[in-house]
Parts: C-alpha cells; structure tokens; sequence
C-alpha cells in the first residue's frame, strides 16, 4: 500500500469503527423503550432516564411554566401505530411518531405532542408543529430515583402512559377504536379464514350482529366446518333467530363429534343448545 495513503485509510476504518461501535462510557442518563400492546396494534415510547442524585427536581432542575423533554438527552418520543384519543383533548391524534413534552406546573400539567419528534432536547421545540397539546393533574407517587414511563390500566382498547419522578406522577389516559382498527385490518385481508375471524370478534364483542351474520355465511358458503356453524349459530341466537340457531348448532356438533377429538368449547355448544331448545 501506499505509504502516503495508509494514514488517510486508517482514519477511515477508526471513523467507521467509532461510528458503529457501542458507545465507549455509558450515558448519564440511559436510553429505554417500551412497547404495548393495544388490542392489536404496539405502542413504543422511547425516552432517556436521569436520576434525582439528591437534586431538587419541579421548580429547580426543571423549571415550571417552561416546556420539558420528558427525560434527557433527544427529546422522549411515542409512535401510535393507529389514531388515539386522549381524556381532555377535544381531536384524536393521527397514526404516527411524535415528540412527547410536558409543560410542568404546581397544580396542573400540559401534555405536548409534537410533529417534530428529531429534536434535541426541547432547544428547538416550536409550538407551530405541536399535533395536540392538553392538561392533566399532576398526583403523588413512592420516590421514583429514575425517571420511569411505563402504562397502567390497560384494556383490550384504551391505556395510561404513566411518568413517575421523584414523588410526582404523571397519567396520560388514551383509547383507540379498536373495534374499527380490527375491522379495517380484517378488510384488508379478506379470506374465508378473515370472514370467520370478524364474525367471531363481532359475536364476541356483541356489535354490529347482522354484519357479522353476512361475514359467517361467506365462510359457511366457502366450506361448512365446526367452526363457522357454531359462530353462525350463535349470531343467529343473538339477533333473534333461536329455531335457525338449533338447526345450525346440531349440524355444528355433528361436524365436531366427527372429528379425532372433539372440540374444546364443544360441550359448552352443547349446553347452549339445550338452553335454546328450551325456550
């Protein structure tokens, strides 16, 4: 090699190195993502966790009335893969990846979504690109040395992002229309196998019965299975349909009492035939 180009080559390969690498020390503030599970959709908050050290943290390290980062180092972001709705804000939040900041106060707290989720802390925060901005009530919490956001009360379509630091606590409720995500990602996928699926999850949720109705003969139409008929069955029960709904449920065990081994839910079909049989 030449001797003139080795220096210039060395630098490159300790560049790439440095740049691809681990970090050599760690962070004073380490990095963390967590993820959630909402129905069917993964909700990931990423942020950095400082620690109190002893510090006085509302009022001193981070000032009141002034617009906060969430954390240290970039900005904390959150990514809805699917639009949200928030308790106290009037407009649900698109599908997408935002910059969470707060507005610390001593009686009431303002949420900040941002469309700008690349900041730097919060040096180049501008209002104009905020996607939702709301308030909340600060509450009291255990002494928390490390900033901590995590999610509590969830259900199958709603949850709270919850920042604990030092003893102040922090709940952000949200919900999504899961009935509607499901639908929409069902539709999109459309098979004997989806139909049977969105008329499972309508019988299980109890909305929208005739649609599912017209979901289940598809699948029925397709090929009749234990499955489908017992489904079918059931809506038919549900929207009034008892005399139809003995006819399709005894076909259904039919179908199960032939197989290898019958179904684990078949006894209940059974019990449930024998309520409507006696009505």
């Amino acid at each position: 090699m030449n001797i003139k180009i080795f220096p210039v080559f060395t630098f490159i390969i300790a560049l790439f190195i440095s740049v691809h690498s681990q970090p050599l020390t760690p962070r004073v503030s380490p990095m963390a993502k967590i993820t959630q599970t909402i129905g069917i959709t993964d909700i990931t908050v990423s942020y950095s966790r400082p620690a109190v050290k002893g510090r006085v943290i509302w009022g001193e390290l981070v000032p009141y009335d002034k617009i906060w980062r969430v954390g240290a180092n970039e900005n904390s972001t959150i990514n809805f893969p699917e639009p949200v709705s928030f308790s106290g804000a009037a407009n649900p939040l698109p599908a997408g990846t935002y910059g969470l900041h707060m507005i610390p106060g001593k009686d009431q707290w303002t949420i900040v979504l941002s469309k700008d989720n690349q900041l730097w802390g919060d040096y180049n925060y501008k209002q104009e690109n905020d996607a939702l901005r709301f308030s909340v009530k600060p509450e009291t919490c255990e002494m928390t040395e490390r900033l901590t956001l995590d999610f509590e009360e969830i259900t199958d379509n709603s949850a709270a992002i919850v920042m604990k630091w030092e003893k102040v606590k922090i709940k952000i409720p949200f919900s999504m229309d899961m009935k509607k995500i499901v639908m929409d990602n069902i539709k999109k996928k459309f098979s004997p196998a989806t139909a049977n699926a969105a008329a499972s999850y309508m019988l299980t949720n109890n909305f929208d019965l005739e649609e599912g109705l017209k979901w289940i003969n598809y699948s029925v139409m397709m090929g009749e299975n234990y499955g489908n008929l017992k489904i079918k069955a059931q809506l038919l029960a549900k929207t009034g349909n008892t005399k139809e709904a003995v006819a399709v449920m005894e076909k259904a065990l039919e179908f199960g009492g032939k197989l290898k081994e019958k179904p684990f839910d078949y006894a209940v079909m059974e019990k449930l035939l024998s309520e409507w049989k006696a009505k």
